[in-house]
């Protein structure tokens, strides 16, 4: 990392379950991905109690701050090339009354945060999915289809409906893999009651009616794109990962039959006993099962039979949006298979 012309870009995607970092490096060689880091910080967790962002999860927040900061500096290690860092904030600082005390210590840092709207956030998020999905979804583009992109975030789900050249439209639904586990299984026994189960499955239905109208209705749809930790899990454990692999899972179709049997599988399940499942981090084991119920009813109700599975997200559209934004040299990815984070 010598060249004198070469833009570092660090990109951050702070989300209400788990912080996450991306290095490249932009050259007239192309774009090389430098690194990939995340920390399982849930920044949400007792924000739908309070508020408030509480005082372990700001504290776990600012301390992964600090940790990227020195893997940042590490990576770069050239006085002559300041890295180029954006770090982005959602759904748990949209909602925080105290996300502008966690934004002023997180400048302190040297990271400057920029909480996104909704509407940001689905676009940038789309952008990533979108740009893993060419040779996926060619026959459906061919078709004149659109797709549905849902990613199951730990404080919202968004769902943005687009076509080969961005998002037509899309809307963000209040529920979320951490906020449902906090509503409906905190105080629950391990495994949850019955009862619970379906009081929460009943909610995410209802948010889903409201939010898929008829515009967005199976007819005008190819597929459902499955973006973000929830998804990606879900097909980590499908294929028992020891170790995350992404290009292993980018393109992976889970049948909705499947996600109904890992329900009812993780819904019998002690948290130990999840812990243990190849491909489920402990630190995720118990939003899981929240989070795999919001794709399976966004299935059935767009009556789609199958989930495609993207390592593409917000990470990935925040580092390729801010790459064609500050590097001027139309630099190309430097492996074949596209970018990976």
């Amino acid at each position: 990392m010598n060249e004198t012309n070469d833009k570092i870009i660090a990109a951050l995607d702070l989300g209400s379950q788990t912080f996450r970092l991306a290095i490249a490096v932009c050259s007239n060689k192309g774009i090389e991905v430098k690194g990939s880091w995340l920390e399982n910080v849930r920044l949400g967790q007792g924000l739908s109690a309070t508020g408030q962002i509480g005082t372990e999860a700001f504290q776990r927040g600012i301390s992964a701050l600090q940790k990227f900061k020195r893997i940042i500096k590490d990576t770069v290690n050239s006085p002559k090339n300041s890295p180029i860092i954006r770090a982005v904030g959602t759904a748990a600082l949209r909602r925080a009354e105290n996300a502008d005390l966690f934004v002023k210590k997180a400048l302190e840092t040297g990271i400057d945060i920029d909480i996104l709207s909704e509407e940001q956030e689905a676009v940038l998020a789309a952008t990533g999915v979108l740009s893993t999905l060419e040779e996926i979804s060619k026959d459906h583009w061919t078709d004149n289809k659109p797709i549905i992109i849902i990613d199951a975030g730990g404080g919202s789900t968004e769902i943005s409906v687009c076509s080969s050249s961005g998002i037509i439209q899309w809307t963000s639904i209040e529920i979320g893999a951490v906020r449902l586990t906090e509503d409906y299984f905190k105080d629950s026994p391990s495994p949850p009651s019955p009862q619970n189960l379906r009081k929460m499955t009943e909610r995410v239905r209802h948010e889903l009616e409201r939010a898929l109208d008829e515009r967005v209705y199976p007819a005008s749809l190819g597929i459902l794109v499955g973006s973000g930790g929830t998804a990606t899990t879900v097909a980590a454990m499908e294929l028992g990962m020891k170790s995350y692999t992404p290009w292993k899972i980018r393109g992976m179709r889970i049948p909705s039959e499947r996600l109904e049997q890992w329900i009812i599988r993780l819904s019998q399940m002690t948290k130990s006993q999840k812990d243990s499942i190849c491909g489920l981090e402990p630190e995720r084991s118990d939003i899981i099962l929240s989070g795999i119920v919001i794709i399976y009813q966004a299935l059935k109700k767009l009556g789609l039979p199958e989930l495609v599975v993207s390592d593409g997200g917000l990470l990935l559209g925040l580092l390729t949006s801010t790459i064609k934004k500050e590097c001027t040299s139309h630099a190309e990815p430097s492996c074949p298979g596209g970018i990976y984070v």
